[in-house]
């Protein structure tokens, strides 16, 4: 996008501008007052209002019109400018064209259209006052009528009425005869015959100062729009994105498959593309694995409560903060990583609204997750499916529970029955955000770790995500980043980082 702007300036730039801008004139025209008034020491309408006048879209279709110009009448005002001299009563008109005949014949049109405008306004102004002073001398007479009237009958009161006759007889007096004509008149004082070369730039520039002018300006406003569309997006595209939005660090950045492999089983996937299998395999190395020296006889021994799950048994719940964040891949493929390492591992099913298909394990749909909190005496042994890859099993999300949320106890007791059953139980949920089961389960897991989708997942989503993570003191330890083009993924980032957030007890080596 941001390189289409570019070329798209450079385009307009390339058609607007002329091949060869050639040389230009500018031409000049001084116009003042040829007559003004006894004592006048400048002219109102020379001082400030010239730049107006000029911009006043009348003047430029008087101008054409002397011209017979029949074009765009914006384009030739644009080639004329003015600078007043409020000291001298005079302004300086100049017009700069491709050819002298044509600057001189522009700037004198400009000139005398300006003249008219200007000496028009003279011309109404002395209207104006002389029939202010008609009026005001008639006033006064009616009033010296009405007064000489009033005197006969005064009486005692003859001595006023004189005195207010005496006083408009003085005003009447002292109005001064206003002439019918202007006493100011603009003309053009030295008009326009040489014009004088000019550096082209001053005409518009030539076409290689446009094409430059036209990459600066592309380039800034293809920023501003990438900047402008990532803020109001706020899709997380790269692992920088990421930390920052989720204030995590980015544990393994998992690649984009092809798209004729993405609707594939995740171990097709997973031993087909060696980006992937790579990423997931680094995953597991930074999670940590169970104690070596652990030994499933210990099991008999355990209580059967969740708090007392023996040391080396562990529960990794994922999760992520909306659907379709790669949080079903990232489980199948981190049960993969642990049963390919040699441990014993269990992945477990919990997203019930949309679950992973068990075919994608090579296992079988079944009784699962639904049946066992729906019934708290069905034992999890029955439940339990063999996959396609040696020492993973596979407990599917069985019959769909619309009861809403399961017990607690119920939930404790599904992953104590699964920490039995493996020794790494990676348990597969709904979005944090969008499930009250979730929100149990990473209370109750010894690792968390959050999926978000390249350019899918948003950035909001995510802090809220972690905002409620950070709430529920669950154990999260990173993000996986899911779907990174190829040559942008780094496989497994901050192993040591990540192993020092781990329960001490729970990591090996």
């Amino acid at each position: 996008m941001a390189l289409g702007l570019v070329v798209v300036a450079l385009g307009v730039a390339f058609v607007t501008s002329p091949s060869d801008s050639g040389p230009a004139y500018e031409a000049t025209n001084v116009i003042g007052r040829e007559r003004q008034a006894a004592g006048e020491v400048a002219a109102p309408a020379l001082e400030g209002g010239v730049k107006d006048l000029l911009a006043d879209p009348e003047l430029a279709r008087r101008a054409a019109a002397s011209l017979s110009y029949d074009d765009d009448v914006d384009r030739l005002a644009d080639a004329v400018t003015a600078t007043a001299d409020p000291r001298r009563g005079a302004v300086a008109v100049m017009a700069v064209a491709d050819a002298p005949g044509r600057a001189v014949s522009v700037v004198n049109a400009f000139a005398d259209a300006l003249v008219g405008v200007l000496n028009s306004r003279e011309a109404e102004r002395t209207r104006a006052a002389v029939e202010e002073a008609a009026a005001e001398e008639q006033a006064l007479r009616d009033d010296l009528a009405r007064l000489q009237a009033d005197l006969a009958t005064a009486g005692d009161d003859a001595d006023e009425v004189q005195a207010e006759i005496d006083d408009v007889a003085g005003r009447l007096g002292t109005i001064a005869a206003v002439p019918a004509t202007p006493s100011t008149v603009y003309a053009s004082l030295q008009p326009a015959d040489e014009p004088t070369p000019v550096d082209a730039f001053v005409a518009g520039g030539t076409r290689p100062q446009r094409l430059l002018l036209a990459t600066v300006v592309g380039v800034l406003l293809a920023a501003g729009v990438v900047i402008t569309i990532d803020r109001a997006d706020g899709r997380i595209v790269t692992r920088q994105h990421a930390e920052r939005r989720f204030d995590l660090p980015v544990i393994s950045e998992v690649p984009l498959l092809p798209v004729r492999d993405r609707h594939r089983a995740a171990v097709y996937a997973f031993h087909r593309h060696d980006g992937m299998g790579e990423a997931y395999r680094g995953l597991s190395a930074a999670l940590g694995h169970p104690d070596p020296e652990f030994h499933d006889d210990d099991i008999t021994t355990w209580s059967g409560n969740l708090d007392d799950v023996p040391a080396g048994r562990r529960v990794i719940v994922v999760t992520s903060a909306e659907h379709r964040d790669g949080k079903s891949t990232t489980s199948a493929n981190l049960a993969i990583a642990y049963a390919q390492a040699g441990e014993k591992t269990l992945l477990v099913q919990w997203d019930l609204v949309r679950p992973l298909p068990a075919r994608v394990l090579g296992a079988d749909e079944g009784a699962g997750v639904a049946d066992f909190v729906d019934d708290a005496t069905t034992p999890l042994a029955g439940m339990l499916q063999e996959t396609s890859v040696p020492g993973l099993r596979f407990v599917p999300a069985g019959g769909i529970d619309d009861d809403g949320d399961p017990p607690s106890d119920r939930i404790a007791n599904l992953l104590a029955a699964a920490g039995r059953a493996g020794d790494v139980v990676i348990v597969d949920t709904a979005p944090v955000l969008l499930s009250g089961v979730t929100r149990q389960l990473v209370t109750l897991a010894d690792v968390v770790i959050v999926t978000c989708h390249a350019g899918g997942t948003s950035g909001p989503g995510a802090e809220r995500c972690a905002e409620l993570l950070v709430r529920l003191e669950a154990p999260t330890v990173g993000v996986v980043l899911v779907g990174v083009p190829a040559g942008r993924s780094g496989g497994v980032a901050a192993v040591e980082k990540v192993r020092s957030l781990l329960r001490p007890s729970l990591v090996s080596g």
